[in-house]
């Protein structure tokens, strides 16, 4: 039976793989952008990551001071609301702002102030991950992961790192993501978005990793397959992003059935929602309609979602039912 719409709208969801930057709402970003005085970019017509990046670097130029990220992230929270999102972990990079001269401290403090807004509201929970980048160098990611440091456990819960994947191996960050660790945060780690499947068994040999952002080169390798498979580690497969930026050519070659048929826990997310033009909605909604995912197939992804995150085991609990409840 076909999955309807409605079901997919009243589904609890959890979102995982999400980035701020290209998430904010456009009426958030046009005030934003007027405080600036600059024009609000316009997601531009793209089919490859160069593209992607151009206008992602140019939204990061809005934001300056803490009140910007605030505004920012609270618009996205609202927005993922909206979408019944019972909880979202929402990455940030840092690392683009520092070189803008935006110090952490501003960041942290608009980034937290949204989410305690939201919490006195009674709304969904949210957690950050800083997320570095990889060609910048494994040196800086340390220094910036050290510089966490206070808002480690207080709405920061993980660090990653994404960037350009062919620029340095994994293994050169392995002292950032141990320190994270030492911190109290999670490690998470972007891997195998396109080309090369070694890159998702290098993620998967740095220890402590995990979830791996995108993932689908895997798909080429039964051996990495399995390995997903008997770890339980989770892919963060990311289905528009994928076809928009030229990971995959199109719907019929995107892997996200054959990794979901092969055992490997997959969480569905929207990653750069307003420059791609899709939601954790519309995600699931092309799960069932082009690749034939059933109801008990998408509740089994937020169920997965659910035990992925870095909440509380109680408030993992909790979520499971509530989207159990749905069936």
């Amino acid at each position: 039976m076909a999955v309807g719409a409605d079901f997919i709208r009243r589904l609890p969801k959890i979102e995982l793989h999400i980035h701020l930057e290209g998430s904010i709402p456009r009426a958030a970003l046009a005030r934003i952008a007027a405080r600036r005085g600059l024009p609000v970019p316009r997601p531009p017509r793209f089919s490859d990551l160069a593209g992607f990046l151009r206008h992602f670097g140019a939204v990061c130029d809005l934001l300056v001071e803490a009140r910007d990220f605030e505004e920012a992230a609270r618009a996205l929270i609202v927005w993922l609301r909206r979408q019944n999102i019972q909880h979202a972990e929402v990455m940030f990079s840092p690392q683009v702002f520092l070189r803008r001269g935006v110090p952490l401290a501003a960041i942290m403090e608009g980034l937290l102030a949204a989410r305690h807004s939201q919490a006195r509201a009674g709304g969904q929970s949210v957690l950050y991950i800083l997320d570095g980048v990889r060609q910048w160098g494994p040196d800086w990611f340390e220094r910036v992961v050290r510089a966490s440091a206070p808002w480690a456990g207080r709405g920061l819960a993980a660090v990653g790192l994404g960037g350009d994947e062919a620029s340095l191996p994994a293994g050169d960050f392995r002292g950032g993501f141990t320190l994270a660790r030492r911190l109290g945060m999670a490690t998470v780690i972007h891997a195998g978005e396109a080309g090369d499947p070694r890159g998702v068994a290098a993620a998967l040999d740095l220890p402590g990793i995990r979830r791996i952002g995108h993932g689908i080169a895997a798909a080429a390798d039964p051996a990495i397959l399995g390995r997903l498979a008997r770890r339980g580690v989770p892919l963060e497969v990311c289905p528009t992003s994928n076809l928009r930026t030229g990971a995959v050519r199109s719907w019929t070659g995107h892997p996200v059935r054959r990794l979901y048929d092969a055992g490997v826990p997959l969480v569905i997310g929207s990653d750069d929602a307003a420059i791609f033009g899709t939601s954790l909605t519309a995600e699931l909604g092309i799960l069932a309609q082009r690749f034939r995912f059933g109801r008990a197939e998408l509740m089994h992804l937020m169920v997965g979602a659910a035990r992925a995150s870095f909440l509380s085991r109680a408030r993992r609990a909790i979520l499971e039912r509530r989207i159990l409840s749905a069936a």
